[in-house]
């Protein structure tokens, strides 16, 4: 075994990291939100959307659909919106799965005076009124995009912050959207 580490170690030393390399290099190659769903389509979604301006912002919006005549148009609606847009995911994200969640940092509002919002968006496929599989969870707090069982593997987004303020405006004022009860 040792002749065989002796006989090979350039080859170790140099390829193992050129392939890491390589790796990392897929892994966040951009993909689109049906590589992100699975490559399934779901069939019911909601969400919250909150208007994070500033600290005294008190406005929020739930996406509920009552029927699945509703969830299926919000749905079609949400995957249209983010069928143009391109993720890039991180690739420490097979290392941050196995970690627990960490803390997110310092809370910020909006810098620029502009409108800002952070969103959190489900993706299901309601296969019966009890039996619901979370195909994806995604939450966008002012500009910075993440996904996961805990919202915690972070998504680059190109244009981040002015994609998310766009999809934010749309989502408060969706024929869906009601006032939150909170």
């Amino acid at each position: 075994m040792k002749a065989f580490f002796k006989k090979y170690q350039k080859v170790l030393r140099w390829g193992l990291p050129a392939l890491l390399v390589l790796w990392a290099a897929w892994y966040a190659r951009p993909v689109d939100i049906h590589f992100l769903l699975g490559d399934t389509t779901p069939n019911w979604s909601s969400g919250l959307v909150i208007d994070s301006t500033s600290a005294y912002s008190r406005q929020s919006r739930t996406l509920d659909p009552g029927n699945g005549q509703e969830a299926a148009e919000l749905t079609a609606e949400l995957i249209a919106k983010l069928e143009d847009l391109r993720f890039h995911r991180s690739p420490l994200e097979p290392l941050l799965r196995l970690l627990p969640p960490i803390g997110r940092g310092a809370t910020r509002y909006g810098e620029d005076g502009k409108k800002d919002y952070n969103l959190y968006l489900y993706f299901y496929n309601a296969t019966s009124e009890e039996e619901w599989d979370t195909l994806l969870a995604m939450q966008v707090w002012i500009g910075r995009w993440t996904y996961g069982p805990y919202l915690n593997l972070p998504l680059y987004v190109s244009h981040g912050r002015e994609e998310s303020r766009e999809l934010g405006a749309f989502l408060m004022e969706s024929p869906f959207a009601e006032d939150s009860k909170s």
